[in-house]
C-alpha cells in the first residue's frame, strides 16, 4: 500500500526535476496537490502526508536526509502563508508617487502571497502640502519611522530607480531601530551603491538643462516628455528627488541575510546590467537578476514583475 501511494506521489511530481523540487514553493505545490486528493486515499493528517511525500521524493532520487528538513521548513512556510499575507511596500521612482502602484493593486491576484502597501514621499499624493525633503538621510529617517509603525506581519520591499536605493537604506534603518528585516528585497532599475558615484550630479542645472539631461538618461516616462503641462508639473518633484542621490549616505549596517532579487531593462540607457548585478555582493542569501525587455521604465509591464515577485516570495520565505 505504501509503495502504491508513493507511486501516486511520483505521478504528482513527474513534471518536476530533482533540482527544481528543492525549492520551498515547489514542495508546497506538491504538498497541496497531495492534500487535495487525500480524502480519496485516506491520507488525512499532516504526518501521513509528510511521510508519503518524503517516500515519493526519495523514490525520485532525492536524498532523504537532505529533503526531510527542507520539507519541514516548507510546511512551516505554508503555515505562515495560510495565516498571514506578506506586506509588500512599494517605493516610487524619482518624481513619481504612489499612484503608479495603485495600478499594480488593480492587477492583484487572489493567489498572490502579498498585499501591496503604498509608500508616499513628502509633498505629493496624500502628503500634498508638506515640504519636499532634499536630504537623503532625512527622508530615510522619516519613511523608516512611518513604515516601521505600519509593519504588522512579514514584509518585503520593492523599489524602482530612486525607490530601490531608498528601499535598501530604509530596510537597514528599520533593522537598526526595530530589530526586524524584510524577508526579501526587490530592487529595480537601480545601480548597486558602488556605482552611484558614477551618476551625474544634476543639482546646479537650469530647468532646460535638467530636462535635457534627464531625457538623455531615460529618467522620464515618454508620456510625460510628450506633454509640456505634466512635465512642468512634475519638474519640481523630479529635481528634488534627483538631488537626494547627491546627498546619499549609506547606513553602517548590512542586510546580508536578506534574499535579494533585482530587475533591469535590456535597453535601459541609464543603468547597465553590470551595475545592477553589483547588488549580488550585498547579500549572502539568495540572489537573482532578471533582465526584462524594455528601457528604464520596463516596470510599466506590471504583470510580469508581479508574477516574478510572487514566485520568489513563495521560494524565499
Amino acid at each position: 500500500m505504501k509503495i502504491k501511494k508513493a507511486l501516486k506521489i511520483l505521478a504528482v511530481t513527474k513534471n518536476y526535476k530533482a533540482n527544481d523540487i528543492n525549492k520551498c514553493r515547489r514542495i508546497i505545490e506538491i504538498y497541496e496537490t497531495l492534500k487535495s486528493i487525500s480524502e480519496k486515499d485516506d491520507l488525512i493528517d499532516d504526518k501521513s502526508l509528510k511521510a508519503y511525500l518524503l517516500e515519493g521524493l526519495e523514490l525520485k532520487g532525492l536524498p532523504t536526509d537532505e529533503i526531510s528538513a527542507f520539507i519541514d521548513n516548507s510546511l512551516s512556510s505554508l503555515a505562515i502563508l495560510t495565516q498571514k499575507t506578506i506586506q509588500l511596500f512599494c517605493f516610487p521612482y524619482a518624481g513619481g508617487g504612489s499612484d503608479f502602484y495603485k495600478k499594480w493593486k488593480k492587477k492583484y491576484n487572489s493567489t498572490f502571497f502579498f498585499d501591496i502597501e503604498l509608500v508616499e514621499y513628502s509633498g505629493r499624493g496624500e502628503k500634498t502640502g508638506t515640504p519636499l525633503i532634499k536630504d537623503f538621510t532625512e527622508i530615510v529617517t522619516q519613511l523608516a519611522d512611518e513604515i516601521g509603525r505600519r509593519i504588522n506581519r512579514p514584509f518585503a520591499f520593492f523599489g524602482h530607480s530612486l525607490g530601490a536605493i531608498l528601499a535598501f537604506e530604509i530596510a537597514k534603518k528599520i533593522k537598526i531601530d526595530k530589530k526586524i528585516s524584510p524577508i526579501g528585497l526587490f530592487l529595480s532599475g537601480c545601480p548597486a551603491p558602488d556605482y552611484l558615484p558614477d551618476q551625474i550630479s544634476l543639482q546646479n542645472l537650469s530647468d532646460d538643462e535638467f530636462i535635457a539631461k534627464i531625457i538623455q538618461l531615460g529618467g522620464i516616462p515618454q508620456e510625460i516628455i510628450n506633454e509640456p503641462k505634466p512635465l512642468n508639473f512634475f519638474l519640481p518633484y523630479l529635481k528634488n528627488d534627483f538631488s537626494l542621490i547627491d546627498t546619499y549616505t549609506s547606513l553602517n549596517t548590512d542586510l546580508f541575510t536578506v534574499p535579494l532579487v533585482v530587475f533591469t531593462g535590456d535597453k535601459d540607457p541609464k543603468v547597465s546590467v553590470k551595475q545592477v548585478m553589483g547588488w549580488e555582493s550585498y547579500t549572502n542569501s539568495f540572489f537573482e537578476c532578471h533582465v526584462m525587455p524594455g528601457d528604464h521604465f520596463f516596470v510599466k509591464d506590471e504583470s510580469a514583475i508581479l508574477e516574478k515577485i510572487n514566485l520568489h516570495l513563495g521560494e524565499i520565505i
